[in-house]
């Protein structure tokens, strides 16, 4: 029988069909083979950068907690110098990378205080001077936040940080922080309201701690609206006896606690209680020698009423009206968002720092044999206290 010539030309499909279906499979293998390397050499990328960015982000905070006050990187001298700079880095070989200069004299370096693999560059924000073409002046952040060309306000810095890899590869973290901006302390006692002080309290702008005086009493209201009752009441400093200023700058109470409350390291409800202890324990509140060996930031979230004699050192925060009966003892300084009652009892308890209130509603009562004293030793230490804050941050690639 005669085989059909089709059935003879379709001999070897089979074979022709299994060979192409082995290479497509091959082709496909070796495609998902590359896509799981490319896969895995992406995610060791991944990972690699991201241990980086951490080692650069490690860098940037001990650079900020070694600028607080209680570090030990600090500009000195040369905090006006457009040209200082501080490098942190295991040795002078790896800060020179990054551009330091060993025989410079405003430069200098630091070791790391940990084995993490950064190096970071510390200087001072600048712009080119206006006046003066091709050199720069150091920026300040000033008491409204605003960075200017004046030496009225803190230093503001550029942290740069490599993290770095045992390859040589780099992540950079770039930062720009500064210290809160300085209080503008006026007086001894600043309101905004009708304010009446008698029962033979002192309030006092002559500096308790130095040399400096101010104002006994500030107030943004004609002097007129601060009444002085009885025998013994004094309000002492510039401008004579009472000593009062009327139409003082209006400053945002409110605005200032919302600043310094994300810094706080005790919160409170606010409501009545006696605080003689946990806040700090003055000494000598009432003389030269007034100090306190710790400095709180406290935020109170409501109105507070301090009764017996309550204690505290460092900054309080109360957010609503403050009233103060049988006395206190308070190291540094007392913002208040709303009124203030004040009530002293007995001699050798009152403020060594300054009072700031911010109610324009509720009158202010100061009595009872009360000292408020200024004290400007005492501003400074505690507001030096507060820790940077980060005014700008950015990752570069």
């Amino acid at each position: 029988m005669k085989i059909p010539e089709s059935l003879n030309n379709n001999k070897g499909m089979v074979l022709i069909a299994a060979v192409m279906f082995m290479a497509i499979i091959s082709v496909l293998s070796i495609t998902a083979v590359k896509v799981s390397t490319t896969d895995i050499k992406i995610t060791a990328n991944n990972k690699t950068a991201q241990q980086l960015f951490y080692l650069a982000e490690a860098g940037i905070e001990e650079a900020r907690q070694r600028l607080s006050n209680s570090g030990n990187i600090s500009d000195g001298a040369l905090s006006g110098d457009p040209d200082w700079k501080v490098f942190i880095a295991s040795d002078d070989a790896s800060a020179s990378a990054k551009g330091y200069v060993s025989t410079n004299p405003k430069q200098s370096r630091t070791n790391r205080l940990s084995n993490l693999n950064f190096i970071v560059k510390i200087e001072h924000q600048k712009q080119e001077d206006p006046v003066g073409s091709g050199t720069y002046k150091v920026l300040y952040l000033d008491t409204n936040y605003q960075r200017v060309i004046t030496s009225n306000g803190n230093n503001i810095y550029i942290l740069t940080s490599y993290g770095i890899s045992s390859d040589g590869s780099e992540k950079q973290v770039v930062a720009e922080i500064s210290k809160m901006p300085p209080l503008d302390v006026t007086s001894a006692l600043y309101v905004k309201s009708v304010t009446t002080v008698g029962g033979g309290s002192l309030v006092n702008g002559n500096d308790l701690c130095g040399t400096g005086v101010l104002p006994g009493i500030s107030t943004t209201l004609n002097s007129t609206t601060v009444t002085i009752n009885g025998a013994g009441t004094t309000v002492d400093g510039t401008g004579g006896h009472p000593s009062i200023q009327g139409n003082g700058p209006n400053m945002n109470m409110t605005s200032i606690i919302n600043n310094y409350k994300n810094y706080a390291n005790i919160t409170d409800p606010g409501g009545i209680k006696s605080i003689e202890g946990p806040w700090g324990v003055p000494q000598n509140i009432t003389s030269g020698s007034a100090s306190c060996s710790v400095s709180n930031i406290i935020y109170v979230s409501n109105s507070l009423k301090l009764t017996s004699h309550s204690k505290g050192c460092g900054i309080l925060l109360v957010n609503g009206d403050l009233e103060i009966t049988g006395g206190i003892d308070w190291y540094g300084l007392i913002i208040i968002s709303g009124s203030l009652k004040f009530t002293g009892v007995g001699n050798n308890n009152g403020i060594a720092g300054a009072i700031m209130t911010g109610g324009t509603f509720d009158d202010n009562q100061i009595s009872g044999n009360t000292e408020i004293n200024y004290c400007g030793t005492a501003i400074q230490n505690v507001t030096q206290q507060v820790p940077t804050q980060k005014l700008s941050w950015k990752e570069s690639y």
